[in-house]
């Protein structure tokens, strides 16, 4: 089975490595956001950290299903001042949204009679969606941040199926993303 994964598997690991990256830099960027007096844009970063967190399992899980584990490599963090860490977080979503998970994708779209690949590709696209709804908020950060305030959000909410953001309104239906109900979202403090 592996043989015939080769692309999928090396996407899972490649996306694995980028999502535990982005975690452990997100955490950092909350401190910072922190010390700086930004309490909503600190919230916003541990926001990412767990959606995040949620793309990081749901590929560790299809990579599980071709009985691999895999131990990321961990990257050197560049720390800045909180619009700084904004603006690279923000070319890093952009970059998975249009490019990576897109190449993820169609790379892999000759392994997709393997059910283990369709896991992985289900994975993929909820992640590129998800990174979309990131990236947005990341720029209203920007924006406000840029005319001297903090983000002002009430309520940031997280799907624990797919990690796609919500700012202020919990949904009432179902995840725009996973289409899970929407019980799976949690608030984040």
């Amino acid at each position: 089975m592996i043989s015939t994964m080769k692309k999928t598997i090396k996407h899972l690991k490649d996306a694995i490595t980028g999502e535990f990256n982005a975690i452990n830099k997100y955490k950092k960027y909350a401190e910072v956001a922190e010390q700086e007096s930004l309490p909503n844009i600190a919230r916003i970063f541990r926001a990412l950290v767990e959606g995040e967190n949620v793309h990081l399992n749901n590929h560790k899980r299809a990579l599980k299903l071709n009985n691999i584990d895999f131990e990321p490599e961990i990257e050197e963090i560049q720390i800045g001042t909180t619009m700084e860490n904004l603006k690279e977080s923000l070319k890093g979503e952009t970059y998975e949204f249009e490019d990576m998970y897109p190449g993820f994708i169609k790379n892999m779209k000759s392994e997709l009679n393997n059910e283990d690949a369709q896991v992985a590709e289900l994975s993929f696209e909820w992640a590129k969606e998800v990174e979309m709804t990131h990236a947005e908020t990341l720029q209203a950060a920007i924006d406000q941040l840029n005319s001297g305030k903090d983000f002002s959000v009430a309520k940031i909410w997280v799907c624990r199926v797919c990690g796609n953001l919500v700012i202020d309104e919990k949904p009432t239906d179902v995840c725009p993303v996973c289409k899970h109900d929407v019980v799976f979202y949690k608030e984040v403090e």
